[in-house]
């Protein structure tokens, strides 16, 4: 997991570098890239390209394409680290939407860190001048289509080969930004945005085949722990590659946006731990 989310960090480095491009169009370059790994691993894997639950898939697909869009957009009007920070918000919506849409039961207390993670959103819009309503706006949506197409995931219930799960993202990724992208002015990349482009593609399917492996050897509350190193990586990368930095307010948001993310994460891993000592020690 550790490496995965060094190659997510790497991804958003290389968006981040070609900001002089629309969002739309980075979507667009970076779903053919991935599209050309997963036809190569389905074929070499002699996989299925239908799948059991096309619908579901293509639903995955069209959520996942409309967060990737917006994050990307984010990463243009903000800091790298801020950008980043919005976008761990996704667990938070994925536990909040499978309470309403599965039916899984929701604890007080996850509700609680949920709007201890939006007050450290507030913090960071009120003291860092360089995020806007807009850009918050859109991290939050972001975040949010990411936590749905995390649902979509969940209720194949482990069903589909990971690798057709990108397949169809990356499939539907490309008419959706190509339509989104409809008024927006499309660039020629010169040979160093090629090479970003091809690295934004190549570091995608490597995380996400990480990550995958990852959640499939490893508890799932463990891995997620490890999933904020990337919280680290995006202030490193930002103050490295960017000289972004921030005041000690901008921090101290972030710092609970991260708090209420974590806590919600590990929540239910911690409460059976407990549960289950005081049911030892009758």
């Amino acid at each position: 997991m550790f490496w995965a989310i060094l190659f997510f960090a790497f991804m958003n480095v290389s968006a981040k570098s070609l900001e002089h491009l629309p969002a739309t169009q980075l979507a667009f370059m970076r779903a053919w890239v991935v599209l050309v790994l997963c036809v190569s691993i389905l074929c070499y894997q002699k996989s299925s390209f239908i799948g059991y639950n096309q619908k579901i898939l293509f639903l995955r697909g069209f959520l996942g394409s409309v967060a990737l869009i917006t994050f990307m957009m984010t990463l243009q009007q903000m800091p790298l680290a801020t950008a980043a920070m919005l976008q761990y918000l996704s667990p938070l919506f994925t536990a909040i939407l499978a309470g309403l849409i599965l039916k899984e039961k929701l604890h007080i207390f996850q509700w609680f860190f949920l709007f201890l993670s939006l007050l450290g959103v507030f913090i960071v819009k009120g003291f860092d001048i360089r995020v806007d309503w807009q850009g918050i706006g859109l991290g939050l949506f972001s975040a949010f289509c990411a936590g749905l197409a995390y649902i979509s995931i969940r209720s194949m219930k482990n069903k589909e080969n990971p690798t057709l799960v990108v397949f169809y993202f990356a499939t539907v990724t490309i008419p959706t930004a190509f339509f989104a992208g409809w008024y927006d002015v499309w660039k020629i990349p010169n040979a160093k945005d090629w090479l970003l482009i091809a690295g934004m593609g190549i570091f995608t399917q490597l995380g996400q085949t990480l990550m995958t492996k990852a959640y499939q050897i490893e508890d799932a509350s463990i891995v997620a722990s490890v999933n904020y190193t990337g919280v680290f990586f995006a202030f490193l990368f930002g103050w490295w590659l960017f000289n972004e930095v921030f005041d000690v307010f901008t921090l101290l948001g972030m710092v609970v946006i991260l708090i209420g993310i974590v806590l919600n994460v590990t929540f239910k891993s911690w409460k059976k731990y407990i549960f289950k000592e005081k049911n030892l020690l009758k």
